[in-house]
């Protein structure tokens, strides 16, 4: 009942009047096929009984009135259902957004939870089609009991046969739905690989390398083999549907079929008269798609509830979780401190070992290493994304944990090495507050960047990338990253974070961001990653990471010096310049 639960209190936060109108149309589409089957009877009864005609007219006229009511209100409560069916998957899919944005970052990347995710398969109606699979549950249960009522008057052992069928009916259908709930972890993986390559084949920034290096069979040929395995899942599921629906036939079959013969034998034997003939056989017909009717409704159910479970678990967690009594920062940047800090993504491997470093306020560092030495980890430990297993990150000498976090996201501006560009105008990819526009100007031009954006045919009103819009505009890795760069610069947060920010310059592009480099962050606390170790002179302490460790800490020309590892590395890299 949590399941349901929850689908309930999730329709009703989007409206009040859904429930009633929900227990309205389940009253209505029961009393619609029930009054039905009683027009035959009467008028049957009516010219046996040799009637006058205005008492004929006079009551199948009403009775007819009163179906064409029934009907008009039928289909009025249906159109209006359905119309809330709508707002209610948009409701649920913007719920579902928000918490994705909303949650912790470490609950957003966790393997478990994106194959939650892939289940879900953006599943935003799947609160909506149980809710509508109950109404057909009360409406199917609500017919049953009242053509049950009717069919009493022939036989109880009528009504006891065709509700044993039905509830055998029921588990064989529910055998095929435990089978494809059971096993759909195992195609979610391939949904997903399947996803992926649809994805990048239609990708025009992946176009140019499937094209120089033939890629074009290998994909066709994964492809196939993924469809084939999917395949192989899909048809086992549909034989048991199959085999369900070919048992539920026989069963229906069966179950007519004795009741109408019954039936027949009543009437030749006396015991039933003709009007009441024609009852019984319209109630035994209604009664049987009623019953099917809850067969069908609790089989909906119980997928839809699997799902609608993924979403329940996926809502309640990784909600983030700020201190009764939280710290306040000061305007200045914060000073920072590692200490002690171990952590791990999977207890196999520690990605960080006992790593105790500072960064005063104001101070300039950079972080440098191999990959996966740990860099970036220590950056989401920074953030706040993620907690350290052990050790403590501080500001101001005090826990991260004692401050809300949206006080410690108001902190930091980053430029990150995954590219984020959003189609829409250029300006509403810097900020959401894109009518500032000699603020963003103003980054643009820091970042170096603002003389492409004003030779545009849009300006800063120009669509950004070609993924929606075939005018949309793409710059070269190198403008993207003074792009992503504008973007940090006009958050003007006190800790600037540049995670690889000249991987994609030319070395004369590179030179230029070095120069600006301590007019940008002037006032500010600075986390500077590289691979270039020419970029570290203008750091004032370099910290070199291996293995989830410092191993040297220093300023440039003091490791240079020192002649270790960093020494070693920075020679090996300016060979290839020099040469």
């Amino acid at each position: 009942m949590t399941n349901i639960n929850f689908v309930l209190n999730l329709i009703n936060r989007c409206s009040k009047t859904i429930l009633p109108l929900a227990a309205f149309l389940a009253v209505i589409a029961a009393l619609v096929p029930f009054a039905g089957i009683f027009l035959p009877m009467i008028v049957l009864d009516l010219l046996i009984s040799d009637a006058q005609v205005t008492q004929i007219i006079i009551t199948i006229g009403g009775y007819t009135l009163l179906l064409v009511v029934l009907n008009f209100l039928n289909g009025l409560a249906d159109r209006t259902w359905r119309w809330y069916g709508n707002a209610v998957s948009i409701g649920t899919g913007i719920d579902l957004i928000d918490k994705q944005l909303e949650c912790e970052y470490s609950y957003i990347e966790n393997p478990d939870n994106q194959a939650l995710l892939a289940r879900l398969n953006s599943g935003v109606s799947v609160s909506w089609k149980t809710i509508s699979s109950l109404i057909k549950l009360v409406t199917g249960v609500l017919g049953f009991g009242l053509f049950a009522l009717v069919l009493s008057g022939l036989n109880l052992w009528v009504v006891l046969l065709l509700t044993t069928t039905a509830t055998a009916n029921y588990f064989v259908s529910r055998l095929a739905n435990r089978y494809e709930h059971k096993n759909k972890d195992n195609w979610a993986p391939i949904e997903k690989k399947i996803a992926y390559i649809l994805r990048v084949t239609g990708d025009y920034e992946y176009g140019k390398d499937m094209r120089l290096y033939n890629m074009r069979p290998w994909f066709v040929n994964i492809a196939s083999n993924l469809f084939s395995d999917r395949s192989k899942w899909d048809n086992k599921v549909q034989t048991r549907h199959f085999a369900s629906k070919a048992v539920n036939a026989l069963t229906v079959l069966f179950r007519d079929g004795i009741a109408y013969a019954f039936l027949i034998y009543t009437v030749v034997q006396g015991s039933v008269g003709i009007a009441d003939f024609i009852l019984y056989f319209g109630a035994i017909a209604g009664f049987s798609v009623f019953v099917t009717s809850i067969i069908d409704s609790i089989s909906e159910i119980g997928s839809a509830l699997p799902y609608v479970a993924d979403l329940r678990k996926f809502m309640a967690g990784g909600t983030v979780k700020d201190p009764d009594r939280p710290l306040v920062f000061a305007k200045r940047p914060p000073e920072i401190e590692f200490k002690n800090v171990s952590f791990s993504y999977t207890q196999e491997q520690k990605i960080l070992d006992d790593v105790s470093f500072t960064i005063k306020s104001g101070e300039k560092i950079a972080l440098v290493g191999v990959n996966g030495a740990g860099k970036t980890t220590i950056i989401k430990l920074l953030c706040g994304f993620y907690k350290p297993d052990d050790g403590e990150v501080l500001l101001n000498g005090e826990s991260l944990s004692k401050y809300k976090n949206s006080d410690v996201m108001d902190l930091f501006s980053a430029v990150f090495q995954e590219e984020f560009i959003m189609p829409l105008s250029l300006a509403e990819n810097i900020t959401v507050d894109f009518n500032d526009k000699k603020g963003i100007e103003k980054s643009l031009n820091r970042a170096g960047i603002w003389e492409n954006v004003k030779n545009l045919p849009n300006g800063m009103k120009s669509r950004m990338t070609k993924k929606v819009r075939e005018d949309g505009v793409v710059f070269s890795g190198g403008q993207n990253q003074k792009f992503f760069l504008a973007r940090a610069l006009y958050k003007d947060a006190p800790v600037l974070i540049l995670d690889e920010p000249t991987a994609a310059l030319d070395p004369i592009a590179e030179s230029e961001v070095y120069q600006q480099y301590n007019e940008i962050s002037r006032g500010k606390s600075s986390v500077f990653i590289s691979h270039r170790l020419a970029s570290t002179r203008f750091c004032d302490k370099i910290l070199l990471i291996e293995n989830g460790k410092i191993i040297e800490t220093g300023t440039h020309d003091d490791l240079i010096n020192r002649g270790g590892e960093y020494a070693r590395m920075y020679e090996i890299q300016s060979h290839y310049y020099n040469d």
